[in-house]
């Protein structure tokens, strides 16, 4: 409160009492507490870190997504089954992930529709791009 008052004033004294300096002293008023707080806030440095791998960071973010995501070896195997896809699927990663293959989990046909749709996707010159 003594900030506002001390602010108040001294505007009041700079610019005399008119309209505009009313908005002037209300600008201060509110920007002196809020510049205290910025300067007196704890450092980042003095904050814990958190060590994080690449490869955890990664794999956080493909178990917190909400599109589903599969990932399959060269042979058609899947590797990685996100929490997503297990939903949408109705199938559990566990008993997926090295036993089943992509062919079996999705209607025929399907396979060839998802891949026409990433070949869209590709630019003009990547490889098997057509």
């Amino acid at each position: 409160m003594t900030g506002y008052l001390i602010v108040g004033g001294a505007t009041r004294l700079l610019w005399g009492p008119s309209v505009n300096n009313l908005i002037a002293t209300a600008v201060l008023a509110t920007a002196l507490p809020l510049l205290l707080i910025l300067l007196f806030r704890p450092r980042p440095s003095s904050l814990p870190l958190q060590s994080v791998s690449a490869a955890g960071l990664a794999e956080a973010l493909l178990h917190s997504t909400s599109p589903m995501v599969l990932a399959t070896g060269m042979d058609g195997r899947f590797t990685y089954i996100n929490p997503s896809a297990e939903r949408v699927l109705g199938l559990r990663a566990a008993s997926l992930i090295g036993k089943a293959q992509i062919a079996e989990v999705f209607a025929p046909g399907e396979l060839q529709r998802i891949s026409q749709s990433l070949r869209k996707l590709r630019p003009s010159g990547s490889p098997d791009a057509g």
